[in-house]
Parts: structure tokens; sequence; C-alpha cells
């Protein structure tokens, strides 16, 4: 697979010409962690800045980006679904206590 004509914006994060870019856009992800990136013709994109720095994209699972933890691990739907879960019933345990509190008050 030759990889002169692929675009290289496309290839480690998004290129602004979309469809009408000159240059070929793959979208399949290289994930062969130890690929020479310049000879691969996969896409490798670079992390995402905003998920990495704040812990959320705007662009969501439509980012063109990798989003990964400050850690370095791939969050997964799971872990963010067991982490809702987790500030619901603490959200709740706060909430009984302030209610504890206000019947010992008063």
């Amino acid at each position: 697979m030759s990889c002169e004509n692929v675009c290289r914006h496309n290839k480690f994060g998004f290129c602004k010409y979309g469809q009408t870019c000159r240059k070929r856009h793959i979208e399949e992800v290289c994930d062969n962690k130890e690929c020479e990136t310049n000879l691969c013709a996969k896409r490798h994109p670079r992390t995402c800045r905003f998920f990495f720095e704040f812990g959320r994209c705007k662009f969501g699972e439509f980012c063109r980006f990798k989003h990964v933890e400050k850690s370095g691990k791939l969050r997964n739907d799971k872990e963010i679904e067991d982490l809702k879960a987790l500030l619901i019933l603490k959200d709740e345990q706060i909430l009984a206590i302030a209610c504890k509190i206000d019947t010992i008050v008063s």
C-alpha cells in the first residue's frame, strides 16, 4: 500500500479540506504500537489535547484525534458508566446527610 498520496493532516489528526482534499484519506486506524508511522498508510491520530487536559472534548466520538487520559490509558464506556453510577450514589448519600443535619438542627 503506497503512502505517498495519503493526506498527512488526516493521517495524524484533522484535515480541514475533508472530502474536497486532493490527497487520499484513510479511515482505518493502525493498532500496531511499534509501527513505522511514515511508512504505514493507516491513520496514526495524535492525542486530543482537550480530552487529555480537561477530560472532555466537544467533538466526543466524532473527534479525529485519540482520546487518552493523563494516566495514559484509553477510557472505555463501562468505566464511564461506573463512574456516573458512583457519582449518583455519592449525591444521594450527601443529600441524606444534609437531611439528617436539618432534622438535628431544627
